[in-house]
């Protein structure tokens, strides 16, 4: 005789149910992936980041480099920025320290204590859409209104801004993009002591250059 059933800590069914459960349990999450879940369609994944251009990158290296001035011992080249969000033309060479993105000559170099080159993104808080206009204002721009500033540019760009300012002994460059909706805005700011404050223009190319490549 096939026993019709049995118990175990209150629960009762044979031998056919508990196989037959244990296969809809089993299967049923891997169908419901597969289709989408109810309705036929699942949540639409993020876009991943840009695929790299190696000849844009290229043309883009080549067009600071020619802005070098001669004499500027600095050669350009194109690096992916942190998280890999977007790439950045920026000096080769130069040394990294503990601030993500921002570089510095070697130690012993004659471009100046100060010279520094630095890219990335701010969320200025939770990431998290924001009127990045007014953000970028305060927290990149605000700094170098009155004082010993001296403001050379100061431009409005289709997915941002950019500035050139001049001080005492050094020239500051800052540049900050976004997008609308968007959760952070991407930013470049290069500080050129008096040593290297010819090549600006170089800088400011490379700045202008910085690709997004994942919002």
């Amino acid at each position: 005789m096939i026993a019709r059933g049995w118990r175990i800590g209150g629960w009762r069914g044979g031998w056919i149910g508990c196989w037959r459960d244990w296969w809809i349990g089993a299967l049923l999450p891997l169908v419901l992936a597969a289709c989408g879940g109810k309705g036929g369609g699942g949540p639409t994944p993020e876009p991943g980041p840009v695929p790299a251009d190696p000849k844009a990158q290229a043309a883009d290296v080549q067009a600071v480099q020619a802005k070098v001035p001669a004499g500027i011992a600095i050669t350009f080249e194109a690096v992916l920025g942190d998280k890999e969000r977007h790439v950045a033309i920026q000096p080769k060479g130069w040394e990294t320290g503990v601030i993500p993105g921002r570089v510095k000559p070697p130690v012993g170099s004659s471009l100046g204590f100060m010279t520094a080159f630095s890219t990335g993104t701010n969320c200025d808080g939770d990431c998290s859409p924001k009127d990045w206009a007014k953000v970028a204002d305060s927290v990149e721009f605000a700094q170098f209104a009155g004082g010993s500033w001296k403001i050379e540019k100061d431009e409005k760009l289709a997915d941002g801004r950019i500035l050139v300012a001049k001080g005492e002994d050094r020239v500051d460059i800052v540049l900050a993009k976004w997008k609308d909706g968007a959760d952070r805005y991407f930013m470049c700011r290069v500080t050129l002591d008096k040593e290297i404050v010819s090549a600006a223009p170089a800088f400011e190319e490379a700045c202008r250059r910085l690709t997004v490549r994942n919002w």
